[in-house]
């Protein structure tokens, strides 16, 4: 079974992944291209699915990323796909600051490493 660890590591894969695709590009070009999106679509799926993954305890820790949000664009991506607005997606407060969502992922992970078992071995 995974640890919490791997699951934060995925996040933080993830959110830079779609930094660097997000960054290199224009409102227009993402917008017209096919695989860029498709990328996209694939990173936010698996940063939601680790969320849900997490611990309901390590996300209380940390009220300040929009966890439940991100869960429900992966939801909605998986089951309303023939549904997605691009240009909500792109405008989104989650899509265009993913750096914070790194940051708070990189927060909550430094945090789990900090934290130990009952026998005193750290966790992660």
């Amino acid at each position: 079974m995974r640890r919490e660890a791997s699951f934060l590591r995925d996040i933080l894969s993830a959110a830079r992944k779609i930094e660097a695709i997000t960054a290199a590009t224009s409102e227009e070009s993402f917008l017209r291209d096919e695989v860029l999106p498709a990328a996209v679509l694939h990173h936010l799926t698996v940063m939601g699915e680790a969320i849900s993954r997490l611990s309901p305890e390590l996300r209380e820790r940390h009220p300040e990323v929009p966890w439940h949000q991100i869960v429900a664009v992966r939801h909605r991506i998986v089951h309303a796909y023939f549904d997605l607005d691009w240009q909500i997606l792109w405008t989104r407060q989650w899509m265009t600051s993913h750096s914070y969502a790194d940051r708070s992922a990189e927060s909550s992970k430094a945090s789990f490493r900090n934290r130990s078992r009952p026998d005193g071995a750290a966790l992660g």
